[in-house]
């Protein structure tokens, strides 16, 4: 008996320590590769702040201290090799989700909407907030400019009623800036989480009372 607890111990401890560093099977992924040298700007989230240190779940394990870049452009989730030679691509459909800083990131399948990785806003049992992130190569305007990335934000909730995302719009047309700001002020979470029924509760009726 003492054997079979000692067994299981070991057993335990080493699946604990096998969650830093990542297996070599987590870097199957194809070479990430490209080239933007003659672009202003980059494809990655906050341009690349933030890639070292990080979490990432993969195959529902916690891996620490990960290398993560974020591609807007291509939704992809790119880390390092840890001979620091090539950069690859996470399989996304294993990915359960993974910290830039200090900001969380899930993948969501195409069960729950468009499929592709979202900013988690906020979370409770019943509420989420998520934000999708687009970038898209802009040609330059004057001969003299470089060809630039420009960004945009969709925002969506998932209430009790629907699994699916519902996309926080006006009819036929997008937020305009100053009211991406108020929703955003609207979404993030402040203060006790019995708050976060009631800020959905606003976005909704806001989005009924919307004639445009």
């Amino acid at each position: 008996m003492k054997r079979l607890y000692l067994s299981i111990g070991l057993l335990l401890l080493t699946k604990a320590h096998a969650q830093d560093p990542p297996p070599a099977a987590f870097y199957d992924g194809r070479e990430y590769v490209i080239n933007y040298s003659l672009a202003t700007g980059t494809p990655f989230y906050k341009d690349g702040e933030h890639s070292d240190g990080n979490v990432l779940v993969y195959d529902d394990v916690t891996y620490t201290n990960v290398p993560l870049w974020y591609d807007i452009r291509l939704d992809q989730l790119v880390t390092r090799r840890p001979d620091h030679q090539t950069q690859v691509i996470v399989v996304r459909e294993r990915v359960g989700h993974f910290f830039i800083g200090n900001e969380k990131w899930v993948y969501v399948s195409e069960k729950y909407g468009d499929a592709g990785f979202y900013k988690v806003l906020f979370e409770s049992p019943n509420y989420k907030g998520y934000a999708r992130y687009h970038k898209v190569m802009r040609d330059p305007k004057t001969v003299n400019e470089r060809r630039y990335f420009e960004e945009s934000v969709e925002y969506f909730v998932q209430t009790p009623e629907s699994s699916s995302l519902i996309p926080i719009r006006k009819t036929n047309q997008l937020y305009t800036l100053g009211d991406k700001k108020e929703l955003k002020s609207l979404l993030r979470t402040a203060g006790a989480e019995s708050s976060i029924p009631a800020k959905i509760t606003a976005v909704l009726n806001h989005l009924q009372s919307t004639s445009l």
